[in-house]
């Protein structure tokens, strides 16, 4: 199920509509942060998300928040190439856990200067 293996940094899926699959294609996008999802295709396609109608379109964004489940559906009477491109945003936790590292490692940098300053300081008197 997407995007479990889509990293934060973004990642992507291609589709085809073709005969093959009778010009037709379904991808289920699951969100475990929010995840901001856009189609591009090289023509007009029918969409659809959880069984109802959104639009005919070859560009198309969407937002599926933390959590959600979104089933898309895609239809068109020719033959499409397009690609979805997904970008998790980083929950806050991580967002939080990240300042906090990054501030202890600045404030012990900034200590250990500060005391280096004094020790010459010291030596020089």
């Amino acid at each position: 199920m997407f995007p479990r293996l889509v990293p934060f940094h973004g990642g992507g899926e291609g589709f085809t509509l073709s005969e093959a699959n009778d010009f037709t294609v379904q991808i289920p996008w699951e969100a475990r942060s929010r995840l901001h999802l856009s189609l591009q295709a090289n023509d007009t396609i029918e969409l659809y998300m959880d069984g109802d109608y959104v639009c005919d379109c070859s560009f198309y964004e969407l937002v599926i928040e933390s959590g959600d489940y979104a089933l898309l559906l895609l239809k068109s009477n020719s033959p499409v190439n397009g690609m979805f491109t997904a970008r998790q945003e980083i929950p806050l936790e991580k967002q939080l856990s990240a300042i906090v590292i990054l501030s202890a490692g600045l404030i012990g940098v900034a200590t250990s200067f500060r005391i280096r300053r004094k020790k010459r300081v010291n030596l020089v008197i």
